[in-house]
């Protein structure tokens, strides 16, 4: 029974960690570029 339930929540949930922990790493990246061609300005302090 609880094998079932984990075998439908298990997946969806690692989807989303995937898809998000993928658009943390893509909006690092990103900054990380930004902040080196903008002169290094913190973003983060903006957001």
């Amino acid at each position: 029974m609880g094998s079932a339930e984990a075998g439908i929540e298990g997946p969806g949930r690692r989807g989303d960690r995937d898809v998000l922990a993928a658009e943390r790493k893509e909006r690092a990246r990103i900054r990380s570029e930004k902040g080196i061609r903008w002169g290094g300005r913190p973003l983060a302090t903006a957001a």
